[in-house]
């Protein structure tokens, strides 16, 4: 499979990656390919509520993908029980299509799995943080981008953020154990001025780099790319 990707990607006029982690991994395996970033694109929301207007602590996956099952299943046993002894009234709400049985069997008075859901910003805009503990996995997180997009501040770990330009404790916060995970979480979840730098930058973020027209910039660039490719000319 690495050689068939290879070989397209040499083959094609360009290449679109969605993250500049890709494109210098393409740069180094395959430095005559044309290659294009072109980031993943979400229309930014915004808040609707403020930080205390909001509760409990939320995810968001589609539950077909086992990193997802095992962020949700690793959260509730290792995280959410601390949290709960610091914030005894905390909820996780864990939002995505197709729930496992394993995950519907964790349900309770603490623990909401909500299935799809029709309107994310029904769980976005009441959850106070966004908690992305993933252990697996590879490629830009669409659940970080989405979290961000609807001004909700994120704890994450550093595979969250792979292979984007989110900066810890500019963008989010980042921890990769479970005691830091949980300190971060309590420390997001109780202070109202960095939920709202860290609300307001992720929003920022998202209009400068991931919004619609930024993607429609990035497009145009990589058609450009591939005509030059094509016709054996240097692109403008």
């Amino acid at each position: 499979m690495r050689t068939r990707e290879l070989m397209l990607a040499l083959t094609a006029d360009c290449t679109i990656t969605h993250s500049r982690f890709e494109a210098d991994l393409l740069a180094d395996l395959a430095p005559d390919a044309a290659v294009s970033v072109w980031p993943l694109m979400y229309p930014l929301h915004g808040t609707e509520r403020g930080f205390a207007d909001r509760r409990d602590v939320a995810f968001l996956g589609g539950y077909r993908h086992t990193p997802n099952v095992d962020a949700v299943q690793h959260f509730a046993s290792e995280m959410l029980p601390a949290l709960r002894r610091a914030e005894p009234s905390l909820r996780f709400i864990a939002a995505g299509a197709n729930p496992t049985s394993e995950l519907a069997a964790l349900a309770s008075d603490h623990i909401e799995i909500t299935g799809q859901v029709a309107d994310l910003r029904d769980v976005l805009d009441r959850a106070r943080v966004f908690v992305c503990p993933l252990r697996i996995g590879a490629g830009v997180k669409g659940k970080i981008m989405t979290a961000l997009a609807y001004g909700i501040p994120v704890v994450t770990t550093s595979v969250g953020i792979e292979g984007t330009s989110i900066k810890p404790g500019e963008h989010v916060l980042v921890a990769d154990d479970a005691a830091g995970f949980v300190r971060e979480t309590l420390r997001l979840y109780r202070d109202p001025k960095l939920w709202q730098r860290l609300s307001a930058a992720g929003q920022e973020l998202m209009r400068a780099e991931f919004s619609p027209e930024r993607g429609a910039e990035f497009l145009a660039a990589a058609i450009d790319a591939a005509w030059a490719r094509k016709l054996g000319v240097r692109a403008a």
